[in-house]
């Protein structure tokens, strides 16, 4: 339907270039105007001609087919193998130091095989193989994760508790830190909220301290793999404090001059 539209629409215009060209030179109006009217009538000629000329198509087909082919291709490919070939590839892809990847074509190739072939008590025996070597793998995945995970947090907090001293003007807290990291840190930093009974906020401590972040930094060494349980002397708190919270805000690794 386009292409019928532009042929109309080009021959339109060779029609209108036509006339103009031909009225222009046949009029009596000044030699500029004519020679004006004709370029004209020429260019409208030129862009009547560039609508007609064909329009190779830029779209350029997969080398060996389309996708949709080369997928049927491949199988049909795979559905054509012997029990023979199947327990082959798979004896290939399914060893003791396989990749996921190599597992899952192993896998492919093992499931492929009837259970009437000669060669379906040998791929039942690789599939085990290949279980056996996938618990593996995800062990390793795991614990890579949680390498990571502890690289990302090596410190946690696993119990805080607070009080103020005899006169009820300074904050005391008792924290126990876990070190899971192999190296030393330190240089704790946290952050402290106090709250009256009716839970509206009436003291901050730690980085939100007046004092400032620096002079609340615990300069205490936590070994690695180490539990360690450090008092923590947060400075003067409202009378009003009732309850509190302890944040862990930051740390550094450190060497252990202990």
């Amino acid at each position: 339907m386009f292409a019928v539209v532009r042929v109309v629409w080009a021959l339109f215009l060779v029609a209108c270039g036509l006339l103009l060209g031909y009225k222009s030179w046949k009029s009596k109006q000044s030699q500029v105007l004519r020679f004006a009217g004709i370029f004209f009538g020429g260019l409208i000629l030129i862009v009547a001609l560039a609508a007609l000329t064909p329009q190779e198509s830029s779209t350029v087909a997969p080398a060996g087919g389309t996708i949709p082919d080369q997928a049927a291709q491949q199988a049909a490919a795979f559905k054509a193998m012997s029990s023979a070939e199947h327990l082959a590839l798979a004896q290939k892809s399914i060893r003791k130091d396989s990749t996921a990847e190599e597992l899952f074509e192993g896998r492919r190739h093992a499931n492929a095989i009837d259970a009437t072939a000669a060669e379906f008590k040998m791929s039942r025996s690789l599939l085990a193989v290949a279980d056996q070597r996938q618990k593996i793998l995800e062990k390793e995945e795991l614990k890579r994760s949680l390498a990571a995970e502890i690289e990302r947090n090596p410190v946690l907090v696993l119990k805080s508790d607070w009080a103020t001293d005899g006169f009820g003007t300074v904050a005391v807290w008792h924290v126990t830190f876990k070190n899971r990291s192999t190296r030393p840190v330190g240089n704790i930093t946290y952050r402290t909220v106090y709250t009256s009974e009716t839970g509206a906020v009436v003291d901050k401590g730690g980085v939100d301290s007046l004092l400032g972040s620096d002079s609340k930094k615990i300069q205490r060494v936590i070994g690695p793999g180490q539990t360690r349980t450090l008092e923590i002397n947060d400075g003067f708190v409202n009378t009003q404090a009732h309850r509190a919270s302890f944040t862990l805000v930051g740390w550094e690794y450190v060497q252990d001059g202990r």
